[in-house]
């Protein structure tokens, strides 16, 4: 019987782990060149890295968003350099599959040929708000992975 239950549970393999999120913030300049994710899973972490992207910013948001870190993390996601304001960054879903590394999914949209977009090098960022209890143990500790659709 033992052998049995064990085969069941054994052969179901790795879970697939859909992440939650909201997005708390985005703006076209977060200072960033190069492609990088930082995650901050505590209030001295998300205070530093909110005090750094509203560094580049002339019209600030009117205050940080207050979080409960032992529910909450957040996810800073910065695509690094663009040659124009007429990017947006829209994420269409965050999760772990087959126990590997968290993948952030990302849909890009440009100026549509023809429209004008202003001509100034941005650092795009969008931030988001993710359960930490959705994914394993610890998952946000490991390397994301962003794809692009």
């Amino acid at each position: 019987m033992n052998l049995v239950a064990c085969a069941l549970i054994c052969s179901a393999g790795p879970r697939d782990y859909p992440i939650g999120f909201e997005e708390i913030y985005s703006a076209p300049l977060g200072g960033f060149e190069r492609e990088t994710v930082i995650v901050a899973a505590d209030e001295d972490s998300f205070s530093k890295l909110w005090s750094q992207v509203m560094g580049f910013m002339m019209d600030k948001p009117a205050g940080r968003p207050q979080l409960d870190f032992g529910e909450y993390l957040v996810l800073a996601y910065f695509p690094g350099t663009r040659p124009t304001l007429g990017y947006r960054f829209e994420v269409k879903g965050i999760s772990i599959i087959d126990g590997k590394n968290p993948t952030l999914v990302l849909k890009v949209t440009e100026t549509p040929p023809g429209e004008v977009a202003a001509q100034m090098i941005s650092y795009p960022v969008v931030m988001l708000k993710l359960a930490r209890a959705d994914g394993p143990a610890g998952w946000w500790k490991r390397v994301f992975r962003v794809r692009y659709i």
